[in-house]
């Protein structure tokens, strides 16, 4: 999936950087021959499971039909591939969803729920996301946005949230280019949830090195899909006193993911964890993706920890984001659509 032109350095209508974390895809074993350039000194135990720091790395049955997947009791031994049609295989699901973004709302909620935690409406909006609006993690920077980090690739998606982050050393090559290294603060165990909420949107679609309601960590790498967010609508986030006809404006965000099973990837993680009060852990729904109810009760709650460590309750009235349409869609491989796909075998059996 190629990376989309972005307006703005990438960011989505409610002015934070979008697309920052995303997983590697396992290749060949050959050196120095792999679908994910790795980054980390191989002398390093953790340079055989991520890319980048803090990228991990799947395998391409995660996203391809027929290939080897993830294994949730060891990440270095893959999987059976699931069971499709032989045409089927080299494929993969394509999840579109159009998402409509009320971005005076949120802000709006931003300004006056920080009142109430005692912060700003910048920061209490991070806390929601899990990131500042530069893309830098809150989980690194807990207490202003740092341009510096965001502007780190290999730095800005390094971090835990259970426990410490260690140092890594890149590789020669990568020294050799110019990269200094990664001297910004490490991240610091966050178990209860002080620096990025338990809530947090990239918290519960992503709980990293956290167990789940649904198992260990390595359970999460099998809900990871390859993702991309390309944004509509004019920009309205950061403009000063926007005209009426700005602010009433659609824009938003068009999702479109690829992943080898709808239900287990995408679907596990709206319904099970986006949209649920208690998994993957009890301090409510996802502030910025998550529906309470399918019934019309659109109300939602959100707990966060004050500084002195109180739980702080937050209702939500208001979704920011609608989905407004969308599908599920299979992208067949090439040899299927020049094969039994063709316009020669539509009625014959497949």
């Amino acid at each position: 999936m190629r990376e989309p032109a972005r307006r703005a350095g990438g960011t989505r209508a409610f002015g934070f950087k979008d697309g920052v974390s995303q997983p590697g895809v396992r290749g060949v074993t050959a050196d120095g021959d792999f679908i994910t350039p790795r980054y980390i000194d191989p002398r390093n135990p953790h340079s055989h499971i991520f890319g980048k720091a803090g990228q991990p790395l799947v395998w391409p049955g995660q996203f391809i039909a027929g290939w080897p997947r993830q294994n949730p009791a060891d990440p270095l031994v893959p999987d059976d591939g699931g069971v499709f049609p032989a045409w089927a295989n080299n494929g993969s699901y394509l999840v579109c969803r159009r998402l409509n973004q009320d971005v005076m709302a949120f802000w709006d909620f931003a300004a006056a729920a920080s009142e109430q935690y005692g912060s700003d409406p910048v920061h209490f909006a991070s806390m929601l996301v899990g990131r500042w609006p530069s893309g830098a993690p809150i989980s690194r920077s807990p207490k202003k946005d740092d341009l510096d980090l965001a502007g780190d690739e290999f730095a800005h998606n390094y971090f835990l949230f259970e426990d410490d982050s260690r140092d890594w050393t890149p590789t020669k090559e990568l020294l050799d280019g110019g990269y200094p290294g990664d001297s910004h603060p490490r991240a610091r165990s966050d178990i209860f949830g002080h620096a990025c909420p338990l809530a947090g949107h990239i918290r519960k679609v992503n709980p990293r090195d956290s167990g789940t309601d649904f198992g260990a960590p390595a359970d999460t790498l099998l809900r990871l899909m390859l993702r991309r967010g390309i944004p509509y609508g004019e920009v309205l986030a950061g403009v000063h006193s926007p005209p009426p006809e700005l602010v009433t404006a659609e824009r938003g965000l068009m999702f479109v993911a690829y992943m080898s099973s709808v239900q287990d990837q995408f679907e596990f993680v709206i319904r099970r964890w986006s949209n649920s009060s208690k998994q993957p852990n009890a301090t409510g729904h996802d502030p910025i993706i998550g529906q309470s109810d399918v019934h019309g009760d659109r109300q939602r709650t959100v707990e966060l920890l004050s500084v002195s460590g109180d739980k702080q309750t937050f209702v939500l009235d208001r979704e920011w984001v609608t989905p407004t349409g969308g599908g599920y869609f299979f992208s067949p491989a090439i040899s299927a659509v020049a094969g039994v796909l063709a316009g020669d075998k539509i009625g014959k059996p497949l």
